[in-house]
């Protein structure tokens, strides 16, 4: 992944893979499969030290001529985890160890992706030995299935993403790595915010009209998304209540689709966020916004 691996050099890191695949297409859960691989990935990155490599294995074994089992590793050479710290390691909230790095703590993360693998019928491995590393792995059975119909082409009358500036709030600085990076591909010019309140502030300073297009974390600290979109909405300005806001979210059932709604968003993307899912939303978003604008007289 291109982002994964300007992630690992920016730390001076190494990120390798090995990946043996018979089949490319599997039925499967890809969008919650990549949150955690993404998740344990931005982990081993996080507690690993300048020089370090970091390696994701992906490889197949046939169950039957339907079914295969696909083994998934992350392999570090971080700071380990003690015996002691292993049998808590998927708690809620749990801080390891005492050193620096591991003192922000890492145990929703984890959390979820234990209940995530749990919910596809399987469980997290983790073997780790203090100061030499950890690998985190599972293995997943699932149904070979048949390359999908090509999508047509979009349409001519894209909105073209050159220059459209973005306010990007997410509080994981891989998260923003990632969507910075998506964003900038697509010839857009992002601004950063690392939570809800330094979100709105910087649309407040900003000239009307200057933010085409916000995108929210829900989750953030001192403040979450849904009150800083809907404090957004309520700004005494030209276009706090047509700047399209779409809230980003590792949440995708209908409650947190509801909530996101009524706080003010257009629109929710789902986490791990997919260039073409991203595009599509940002196209669908714009081309509303630019019609209620002619519309206004």
């Amino acid at each position: 992944h291109p982002v994964l691996d300007s992630g690992f050099a920016e730390k001076l890191q190494t990120f390798k893979t090995d990946i043996q695949l018979t089949h490319t297409w599997f039925h499967g859960d890809a969008l919650r499969i990549s949150q955690v691989l993404i998740n344990l990935l931005g982990n081993a990155m996080k507690y690993s030290d300048r020089g370090k490599v970091t390696q994701l294995t992906v490889r197949e074994t046939a169950v039957d001529e339907h079914t295969a089992s696909i083994y998934f590793a992350v392999i570090d050479q971080g700071f380990g985890i003690s015996e002691a710290d292993r049998q808590r390691i998927f708690g809620v909230f749990e801080q390891l160890g005492n050193a620096p790095a591991m003192r922000q703590g890492s145990g929703l993360g984890l959390a979820i992706c234990n209940r995530l693998i749990h919910m596809m019928d399987s469980e997290i491995h983790l073997d780790s030995e203090l100061d030499k590393g950890s690998t985190f792995s599972f293995t997943l059975v699932l149904p070979l299935a048949q390359a999908p119909q090509q999508q047509a082409e979009e349409s001519a009358d894209e909105v073209d993403m050159t220059g459209v500036r973005v306010l990007v709030a997410e509080d994981n600085e891989l998260n923003m790595e990632i969507m910075q990076a998506f964003l900038e591909q697509m010839g857009c010019q992002v601004d950063s915010a690392y939570n809800g309140l330094e979100a709105l502030d910087m649309f407040k300073a900003s000239d009307p009209g200057s933010y085409q297009i916000v995108f929210m974390d829900v989750m953030m600290p001192i403040m979450d998304g849904l009150e800083a979109a809907h404090l957004i909405r309520t700004c005494e300005r030209p276009d706090s209540a047509t700047v399209p806001i779409i809230a980003v979210s590792a949440n995708a059932f209908d409650e947190d689709i509801r909530r996101s709604l009524a706080s003010g968003m257009n629109a929710h993307l789902s986490k791990p966020v997919k260039p073409h899912r991203l595009q599509q939303v940002m196209q669908q978003a714009l081309k509303k916004a630019s019609g209620l604008s002619q519309k206004r007289p």
